[in-house]
């Protein structure tokens, strides 16, 4: 994917760069472009608001996914009237250099003694007109770091004030620590993070699996993972699926492996489908909504229907939703990968156990509200069942489904 990012600071691109190269994201600038170059008006009293409207000028010329940042200095100590803010290029009002730069602010170390600073980001993020994504979040600031008098002879064009910085835990520059101690200056952690969830991009930390079991419906997989520190260990995920290629953390995809059914029964329309199962991992019965795995060919509609008529035999209809209410979601992810999506509609028959499998001691319940609220104080609940059920003894009266309508 390409990015344009609204500098034409050649630094500041190549800082950026190197933080999304490792997402898989290439940068273009400015300069990059053709035709003029718009100039759009920071007028913004906030460092977001000023972010917003350069990317707002260049996507409205460029159409494409543009993102422009902004940045703020701030002075631990110094009175007001010396804080630069958002216009660290002008403190005074008059655009400096980055000679300008390294002679006023070691001028105020001169006379203030190293100051304690840190600097303020903020990015928008524009891919088209309905995605849009912002943030000024302390995550993007840089650590705090020492401005002092005396500039250290390495210079980056475009960051003059890398040359006046040191790092407050060992007093040292931070060019005399390397590259990474100066990308602490930048807050590239945040900036990789905000770009993640922003383009969707999962953090690749699972480095290998191994499947442990070698069962048709569930299995066991011990994972290498490294931590958000670096650190290596093993992890154990239970999975419905059985080739390494399939599991959510390499695949990414959000197939259902279950699927629910939120089963309204009645002309009325005043009772739910429920079934009292038992299951061994409690060895005691547990009160849940009919469900089960979608089979290779069937979408979870499908699988809907065919579930709780094994289950209950029961006749159902199931009544199409928003996908944020019906798209899978995941289960009990500490442990597992499976996801399992949610069908609605309305049951209409005599319930009956002749269809269930051997396997399965399934009783049927056709419950009500004042059924629902005992089952909730005194029973085994499963907790996707248990929310549904709150939200059903709630509304006293109406169609359970009304809410899919908003």
């Amino acid at each position: 994917m390409k990015l344009l990012y609204g500098t034409t600071n050649p630094a500041k691109l190549s800082a950026m760069a190197r933080v999304l190269a490792g997402l898989g994201v290439e940068v273009l600038g400015l300069k990059d472009m053709e035709g003029q170059l718009p100039v759009p008006k920071e007028t913004g009293s906030t460092l977001l608001e000023n972010a917003r409207l350069k990317a707002r000028a260049y996507y409205e010329r460029y159409r494409m996914p543009v993102f422009s940042c902004d940045s703020g200095l701030y002075l631990e100590g110094l009175p007001d009237e010396l804080q630069p803010g958002l216009h660290v290029r002008s403190p005074k009002g008059e655009y400096l250099t980055d000679r300008g730069m390294l002679e006023y602010y070691g001028g105020l170390a001169r006379q203030y003694g190293d100051i304690r600073a840190r600097y303020r980001n903020a990015v928008c993020l524009i891919l088209d007109e309905d995605h849009v994504y912002e943030s000024m979040d302390e995550s993007l600031a840089s650590a705090p770091f020492w401005i002092t008098s005396t500039p250290h002879p390495q210079r980056r064009e475009g960051f003059p004030l890398d040359s006046l910085s040191k790092d407050i835990r060992t007093g040292q520059y931070y060019y005399d620590q390397g590259r990474e101690s100066v990308d602490e200056l930048v807050g590239d952690e945040g900036f990789a993070e905000f770009f993640r969830r922003a383009l969707k991009i999962p953090p690749d930390r699972v480095k290998g699996a191994v499947c442990q079991t070698h069962n048709r419906f569930l299995n066991l997989y011990e994972f290498q993972v490294v931590n958000r520190l670096g650190r290596e260990s093993s992890y154990f995920v239970a999975t419905r699926n059985g080739r390494r290629e399939d599991l959510k953390a390499f695949s990414h995809g959000s197939r259902p492996d279950g699927v629910i059914i939120y089963a309204v029964h009645g002309e009325k329309k005043d009772r739910l489908v429920l079934v009292r199962q038992f299951r061994y991992p409690i060895n005691d019965y547990i009160y849940e909504f009919p469900a089960g795995l979608v089979e290779p060919g069937e979408d979870m509609y499908q699988a809907g229907v065919r579930e709780i008529y094994e289950e209950t035999g029961l006749c159902f209809v199931p009544k199409k939703a928003d996908p944020a209410y019906s798209r899978p979601f995941y289960t009990t992810v500490g442990m597992t990968d499976e996801c399992c999506g949610t069908v609605y509609g309305y049951c209409s028959g005599e319930p009956t156990n002749r269809h269930q499998e051997d396997s399965e001691d399934i009783q049927i319940v056709l419950a009500d509200r004042e059924e629902c609220r005992r089952i909730l104080r005194e029973e085994n609940v499963a907790i996707m069942c248990a929310y549904m059920l709150m939200h059903f003894v709630h509304e006293e009266e109406g169609d359970p489904l009304g809410f899919l309508e908003g």
